[in-house]
């Protein structure tokens, strides 16, 4: 081992969030769930300027694509100011945003590190109930807090990460209108699909879908305490109590940054737009030490860089892909010192980071965790994938891809070396694999990404109705 040790179809009352639709704003049929690829507005006179704020979890894969949609807005001629329980990192700082904490002394911020230590020892429905049990804590601090700082700054739109769940009543409490942005893989009930948690094959099937059912609702109770926590802010509030976590997601606009090519849905939000990835990665200057490249076809390894602990699915990996011709690059993430890995068969290189773009130019196949921002890059690249999902919504895109025809899915309980090794020779032999990729990229190609999303906030917010 080298191991190196560095179509909003339906609308809302912009004025109440849970008011009637505003004129120009239509409801459309599910035929009209279409990548948006509306015009780009020229004349930018016309558009109102607005101060926007973000309200997220600090996470990488969550802030880091929306510092690109406040790039946008900002550069569009608004303010953007970022709300963010725990702490938020220097990344929205130096791209030059406010970041407003909503942590307190009863919750401090480091209640999210504990939350990801938690979660990161845990793996299947025992995250779901840890992550339950965090967001119930951290949603009433963020109801304590970011309702007053949101008037004081005089926000006048909200955009909220779909996995925020109390961001939609800090915009009931305020009045003010929000979009809900999936940076992660959309997690909106849909007994057609299995919850995004279970790592089960898309299967259509009546038996499957009453399977799914069960499942849903089996979500639903583990976040019962969160639900009872946003309603000791609501019902004061006279506002209508939410009866599932899943009641709190805009009314006026949800837009994620998937492509349809990669999501099954038979049962999609009326008023969903699809604007693909929003990170825009040009390269970075990561230190790599491209000189222990060997020559050898390469395959990137990535399990992400919170959920990554597990240095045994790196070993199983590494046998798996030895003897297969390919040379590995594995990166651990913050999670695990590459040195405690000691040697692993065929001779990998392992660092904690690598300039991912360019080794996703250069692999052969990608193999991942699942999580949706690394998943969105290899297929713009185009690669095949086999995807070995960890926890969160992993498995949902594990289960997406190989749906796609673009990669393999191994369940944690079925990884082996074995499985690996069938999965990675099948993956590099087949041709079907790389065709199906090539025709996902072709349409994140496509897709307007943050620009278009902006577009998309300000169309709605005004009352026009959404091109399509």
């Amino acid at each position: 081992m080298k191991s190196v040790g560095y179509c909003a179809k339906s609308g809302a009352n912009t004025a109440n969030p849970r008011g009637s639709d505003p004129p120009g704003l239509t409801r459309g049929s599910e035929a009209e769930h279409v990548l948006w690829s509306g015009p780009i507005l020229a004349d930018m006179s016309s558009v109102s300027r607005r101060h926007f704020g973000i309200i997220c979890p600090y996470a990488p894969g969550h802030v880091l694509p929306m510092i690109e949609v406040a790039r946008e807005l900002r550069d569009r001629g608004n303010r953007v100011t970022f709300y963010i329980f725990g702490d938020p990192g220097p990344g929205i700082e130096a791209a030059g945003f406010q970041v407003r904490q909503l942590a307190d002394e009863m919750t401090p911020p480091d209640t999210q590190v504990k939350f990801g230590q938690a979660a990161g020892a845990s793996s299947g429905t025992d995250v779901l109930r840890t992550h339950a049990k965090y967001t119930a804590v951290i949603s009433e601090a963020i109801l304590r807090n970011a309702p007053q700082l949101v008037q004081d700054d005089q926000v006048e739109a909200l955009l909220i990460d779909q996995v925020t769940l109390a961001g939609s009543t800090v915009a009931d409490l305020t009045g003010i209108p929000y979009i809900t942005i999936c940076n992660a893989l959309m997690i909106d009930p849909d007994p057609s699909l299995p919850p995004y948690f279970l790592s089960k094959r898309i299967d259509f099937s009546e038996a499957a879908e009453a399977d799914n059912a069960a499942a849903w609702q089996f979500l639903d109770d583990c976040y019962e305490p969160v639900v009872a926590s946003l309603n000791t802010f609501r019902v004061p509030a006279d506002l209508a109590p939410f009866e599932k976590f899943s009641d709190g997601w805009s009314p006026l606009l949800q837009i994620t940054q998937e492509v349809r090519g990669l999501e099954p849905r038979t049962h999609l939000p009326e008023h969903l737009e699809y604007v693909g990835p929003l990170l825009k990665r040009a390269g970075d200057d990561t230190d790599f030490p491209w000189g222990l490249l060997d020559g050898r076809p390469l395959a990137y390894v990535s399990m992400g860089t919170m959920q990554n602990r597990a240095a045994d699915r790196y070993r199983t990996i590494a046998e798996g892909c030895a003897g297969t011709g390919l040379q590995l690059v594995i990166t651990t993430g913050r999670g695990l010192d590459p040195a405690e890995l000691g040697d692993l068969p065929g001779d990998p290189v392992v660092v904690p980071f690598a300039p991912q773009t360019q080794l996703l130019e250069r692999c052969e196949l990608a193999i991942t965790s699942g999580g949706l921002n690394g998943v969105m890059e290899a297929l713009h690249h185009g690669k095949p994938m086999l995807v070995t999902p960890i926890a969160w919504e992993q498995p949902g895109i594990a289960a997406r891809v190989e749906f796609s025809g673009a990669g393999r899915m191994i369940a944690t309980d079925e990884l082996t070396a074995d499985a690996v090794r069938e999965a990675v020779v099948d993956l590099l032999t087949n041709p079907n694999y790389r065709e199906a990729a090539a025709k996902v990229a072709a349409e994140i190609d496509q897709s307007p990404g943050a620009r278009g999303l902006a577009e998309l906030v300000e169309q709605a917010l005004s009352g026009e109705a959404i091109s399509a």
